[in-house]
């Protein structure tokens, strides 16, 4: 990536559209609403533990889960 003059970053800063806050989301009876009390629907992806693979998805018996593994840890002492 090429390096951008200080000046071409604050035309571009200069031209972009201004964003125009309308209030708070705010609830209205069974839906959420803008400032204007129009409805707003949000939308998005919740990823959750996707990353965590439990031991039932896997088939791991007893001996792969991490209550057996925490099982042979050692309590920690205040030295």
């Amino acid at each position: 990536m090429g390096k951008h003059s200080p000046l071409a970053t604050v035309l571009l800063l200069a031209l972009a559209a201004p964003a125009h806050s309308e209030g708070f989301l705010g609830p209205g009876n069974t839906r959420i609403v803008d400032g204007r009390n129009r409805e707003v629907l949000l939308r998005g992806m919740g990823l959750g533990g996707w990353m965590l693979q439990e031991g039932y998805m896997l088939g791991i018996k007893k001996e792969g889960t991490i209550f057996f593994l925490l099982s042979f840890s050692t309590p920690c002492r205040n030295l």
